[in-house]
């Protein structure tokens, strides 16, 4: 199933594009996180002018049972088979299954909220502990869009020429470390999409908060 969240964009062009040539089904072997089993087979295929995934074990039976609170995946295994309008509905449920994969060992994957129909909102850092501090390596973001680089460097510093995310001073957890790396996501995805530089964003967002508060 990972591999429907991280490789989306490709993955679902092809499956259109294999479905629309004539092949009547794609199948594809993968595990199912917090299902039992643990692994099965997810399905695409074509039904009138819309097209159907369904999601089953390797016995072909539909007896997967989901323990999590993705909304969408337990959707997925309780109908076994859904129709939609067209391949970016299908697309756009497998993006939101991003918070099922979002930590694995060191590995942080972030979809900016609301992204899906093939839009770029996917930030990947790589969480590690250095010394007495945690650190958000980044390891891939968003195409700049024609932005200024030099605005999009901001609050990152190197180590050994890999890029790191630098908000405050040492932090003392991955899960403050976690929350600064998708704060800092927020803040460029905002430069991309605006042109705000991403203090006037960080900025804004304090501002917010203080009202929210009322102060």
């Amino acid at each position: 199933m990972r591999r429907f969240v991280y490789n989306a964009k490709s993955l679902f062009t092809d499956i259109e594009r294999r479905l629309l040539s004539g092949e009547r089904i794609v199948i594809y072997t993968c595990q199912l996180p917090n299902c039992t089993p643990s692994e099965g087979k997810v399905f695409f295929y074509r039904q009138g002018d819309g097209y159907v995934v369904g999601i089953c074990d390797n016995n072909n039976k539909k007896n997967i049972v989901y323990h999590g609170d993705c909304r969408d995946l337990k959707w997925l295994c309780e109908h076994k088979a859904i129709l939609f309008d067209n391949i970016v509905q299908i697309y756009n449920m497998f993006y939101r299954f991003a918070a099922e994969y979002e930590t694995t060992d060191e590995i942080l994957t972030y979809f900016i909220d609301g992204y899906g129909a093939y839009k770029d909102g996917k930030y990947v850092f790589e969480i590690k502990k250095v010394g007495e501090t945690w650190r958000a390596y980044i390891v891939r973001t968003p195409s700049l869009a024609g932005r200024d680089s030099a605005s999009a460097v901001v609050h990152q510093l190197s180590d050994s020429g890999r890029k790191y995310v630098c908000i405050s001073g040492a932090v003392a957890s991955k899960t403050t470390m976690i929350a600064l790396a998708k704060q800092w996501s927020r803040g460029l995805q905002n430069y991309i999409e605006t042109g705000q530089t991403i203090d006037e964003w960080f900025e804004e967002q304090k501002m917010l908060a203080k009202k929210k508060k009322g102060g």
